[in-house]
């Protein structure tokens, strides 16, 4: 103990108070512990990716989508049932009463109803994740499933190192949650604005045709005067 005493001391002379206490609390941890405490930290601080300004988890309740109907959805928060008491939210419109999936959190819950209803006003460009406004909707959906599978290794490294006894700061592991839902929320609207592209296409076609065809219909001309 003297000794750990002495290292914190000169620790703090050299490096801070602050990050020498850090150094110190590593060096009292079992061999092994420091390391992987340290490779946990570093986790959580630089989440690696960029997808973006916008947070996934406090920005969600201002990323409801108009209902189909034309009406404006808002939050709803109400117990599950009165024997569990559980809470859920959900997100319901107030002018057809239409209701989203229910949700434990507020951004699942928004999540839940924009993937259900693609708004087609919102562009690919003004999708607030992942930057795919310069993508094609086909090429946006390409994207957007190795964003998602690239999520999903990265929640089962998490899961493994929580099995290990690494301690994973929740708000990361809220956050790849996040994500990994508004992938699928922005697959959907890609998917949207595709099949958009293609019926407008289908219908130009046809109506290109139409415009082009020789008028096949005989000509009954004027009819003539009886004698």
């Amino acid at each position: 103990m003297k000794l750990l005493n002495g290292l914190a001391a000169s620790l703090s002379a050299l490096l801070g108070p602050q990050t020498a206490r850090a150094t110190a609390a590593d060096a009292a941890k079992p061999p092994g512990a420091a390391a992987r405490h340290r490779h946990a930290t570093e986790a959580m601080s630089d989440f690696g990716r960029d997808y973006g300004p916008n947070d996934p988890v406090t920005s969600a309740p201002g990323l409801i989508w108009p209902c189909p109907c034309g009406g404006t959805p808002v939050m709803r928060f109400e117990l599950h049932d009165e024997a569990s008491r559980e809470p859920y939210h959900f997100v319901q419109c107030v002018l057809c009463d239409r209701e989203g999936r229910p949700a434990l959190l507020p951004w699942e819950a928004v999540a839940e109803w924009d993937r259900a209803y693609p708004n087609l006003k919102v562009t690919m460009g003004s999708f607030p994740f992942f930057m795919i406004g310069e993508l094609s909707p086909r090429d946006a959906r390409t994207r957007l499933l190795s964003i998602r599978h690239d999520l999903e290794r990265r929640r089962a490294e998490t899961k493994l190192r929580s099995r290990e006894g690494v301690v994973v700061g929740k708000r990361y592991r809220e956050r790849i949650d996040a994500y990994l839902r508004w992938t699928i929320v922005a697959q959907s609207l890609a998917t949207a604005h595709l099949r958009l592209q293609q019926r407008e296409l289908a219908e130009g076609a046809v109506a290109f045709r139409g415009a082009k065809a020789p008028n096949l219909v005989p000509s009954l001309g004027q009819p003539e005067c009886s004698a």
